[in-house]
């Protein structure tokens, strides 16, 4: 069909080319291995970190506990943090002198491993360098470096964390002077003693006052009863000296023996009186009495607002100082919580042994590394066959070309 590719000359090339590509892939693995047997050789440093539970946790407040899921330690991460751009500039930073040709992050991570082959609690450190000094020294710093930033970042107690609860306890030290100070401030001004005086003063009257209204209303019905019972008598009839010895209580009971009013009865030789008298003083009396009472209730509407007005002083007073007492009380709890938590953070961050500890430093080693010739040698051959390979298709290509130019063309060939 016109327009299809035909392959089949290029897989006929391929394969009469066969001797090519694997006379290429030979060669190439060949150099391959002479190149890297005929290098520096590189002599590998290994440290391992080992990664321990903690055997005890500091906490001086029992408010402030460490959870459960900060107290085991994250195993897979530590391989990712030994190779942060974090610890690699601090290790550049304390290598000191300078390794020659170990000058970026970029360099460090070009010769830097960190893995954990068997166990996820130990970190292997591996660095490969063509001095054995140096590799040596290399990843002991890098072991030590790792240690301290990853016992830091997962305990949380590290020098910034001292200098934050440094700070914050200075704060809390001023709050805990204004909160003192403003108690002070409120006992120069605090009158509650003074209210709690007169609403006590308040209450002791509206309850005397209570009383007497109470007792005049008994005495103006009993002053009713009597009035009754003179009225139910004739006009014409005299009022003995049991009536009279009535009206004489009534009128005691009214006035008192302190009263400024006159006792209208007089005992005496006459012992009697009219009716019409009598009913005339029992009238004035229950005047008089209604009178009182009503001057009672007066003083009782007047004293109610002094006694709530005294209340809502008293009690806005107490609010106030329990307010400040409760912000005082804050303030020194928030001290004391800092204070322990900063002798917590310095405790720990003197604690050189963390739960990251360098289990085994990396000795100078004396022979250099095996080369691992097997994975250039095998890139190389394949390169070399894919390269030959390559050649021969293109070549194919160019002579199939030249074949379609040199051919005679569709009107040539009907002539003929």
């Amino acid at each position: 069909m016109e327009g299809e590719i035909d392959l089949r000359p290029y897989f006929m090339a391929l394969l009469r080319a066969w001797k090519w590509l694997i006379g290429a892939a030979v060669l190439g693995a060949v150099l391959a291995y002479v190149v890297t047997a005929r290098g520096r050789p590189l002599y590998e440093a290994r440290a391992i970190v080992a990664v321990v539970e903690p055997r005890y946790t500091l906490e001086f407040d029992s408010r402030f506990q460490t959870t459960e899921s900060f107290r085991s330690p994250p195993y897979r991460a530590y391989p990712a943090l030994a190779t942060s751009d974090e610890i690699l500039l601090q290790l550049l930073a304390e290598l000191q002198p300078a390794i020659a040709g170990l000058q970026t992050v970029g360099d460090l991570r070009r010769v830097l491993r960190a893995d954990s082959p068997s166990d996820a609690t130990l970190v292997q450190l591996t660095t490969q360098l063509p001095d054995p000094a140096e590799a040596a020294r290399l990843v002991n710093t890098w072991a030590a470096v790792f240690a301290r930033q990853a016992n830091q970042v997962y305990s949380g107690r590290g020098a910034d964390q001292v200098a934050f609860l440094e700070n914050e306890l200075s704060q809390a030290q001023v709050n805990v002077a204004a909160a003192e100070q403003a108690l002070v401030a409120l006992a120069a001004e605090d009158r509650s003693a003074i209210v709690a005086n007169q609403l006590k003063v308040y209450t002791q009257t509206h309850a005397a006052l209570l009383s007497e209204q109470q007792a005049m209303a008994r005495l103006i019905q009993d002053i009713e009863a009597a009035h009754l019972q003179v009225g139910a008598r004739s006009t014409a009839d005299q009022v003995f000296l049991a009536d009279q010895i009535t009206l004489l209580q009534l009128q005691m009971r009214a006035f008192g023996a302190e009263s400024a009013i006159p006792l209208t009865l007089q005992l005496g030789a006459d012992e009697t009186m009219e009716v019409t008298d009598q009913e005339a003083i029992l009238a004035d009396l229950q005047a008089a009495v209604a009178e009182m009472a009503a001057a009672r209730q007066l003083d009782l509407a007047t004293l109610e607002p002094q006694i709530l007005a005294a209340q809502t002083q008293l009690q806005a007073s107490a609010a106030e100082h329990k307010r400040l007492l409760q912000a005082q009380q804050v303030a020194d709890e928030t001290y004391l919580t800092l204070a322990r938590e900063l002798d917590e953070a310095r405790i720990a961050i003197q604690d050189t042994y963390g739960h990251v500890q360098v289990a085994s430093q990396a000795a100078v080693p004396d022979q250099p590394a095996a080369r691992n010739w097997l994975v250039p040698s095998a890139a190389a051959a394949v390169a070399a066959f894919l390269l030959t390979g390559a050649a021969v298709l293109v070549s194919q290509w160019s002579k199939g070309l030249a074949a379609q130019r040199q051919a005679p063309g569709p009107a040539a060939r009907t002539h003929g």
